[in-house]
């Protein structure tokens, strides 16, 4: 067995899972630039209704929309909370 190389790993933060022989490094929940709406739900204490709910606002600048799913930026959604004290 060889040397391992960093382009023999994927960071992965989406839960897929080993692709190919590449290996999947789990990244902390406080540690990623976005998740995935249940990652959000279960990090931040709101239900995937309410924050798939505000991510529709046309100035939810913490949503971001790939392959038809849904992201939220941890950063931009944590200020947005503070910023906006009813929800």
């Amino acid at each position: 067995m060889g040397e391992k190389h960093i382009d023999d790993f994927m960071l992965s933060s989406n839960g897929f899972g080993d692709i190919g022989n590449k290996t999947e490094i789990p990244i902390p929940l406080d540690d990623r630039y976005m998740m995935t709406l249940n990652d959000a739900s279960g990090y931040f204490g709101l239900s995937t209704d309410t924050i798939y709910d505000m991510s529709e606002n046309k100035d939810a600048r913490f949503a971001l929309l790939i392959d038809e799913e849904i992201y939220i930026k941890t950063d931009a959604f944590a200020e947005y909370l503070d910023d906006h004290f009813l929800i």
